[in-house]
């Protein structure tokens, strides 16, 4: 997901783009969580298991807080669209020049 690009992309687009990036990184966090709950399906009978003994946040971290931005722009990208079939456009570029100084 090119950042840039989002901005030049309609607003309904972008909210799809948005949504279909945050599916994408909470299902891999559920299925780390999934596979990490059921680590015994991994192992022969028999066999030690080994359960994993690293803390969410070493592998998480940076994730979430992408997810977090991603979701600001989820809404950004909603109120732009609410925006534009309002037709209120006179306050869209200012969102959008707002929006694009945002730093994280």
């Amino acid at each position: 997901m090119d950042p840039a690009e989002i901005f030049k992309s309609e607003a309904e687009e972008a909210y799809e783009k948005t949504q279909k990036a945050i599916e994408i990184c909470t299902s891999f966090k559920e299925h780390f969580e999934d596979v990490r709950r059921n680590i015994q399906k991994f192992f022969k009978e028999g066999q030690e298991v080994k359960q994993w003994e690293f803390a969410n946040e070493l592998v998480f971290t940076r994730k979430d807080q992408f997810v977090q931005r991603l979701r600001i722009v989820e809404v950004g990208s909603q109120l732009l669209y609410y925006c534009m079939k309002s037709q209120k456009k006179n306050h869209l570029h200012k969102f959008v020049e707002l929006f694009q100084h945002c730093r994280y």
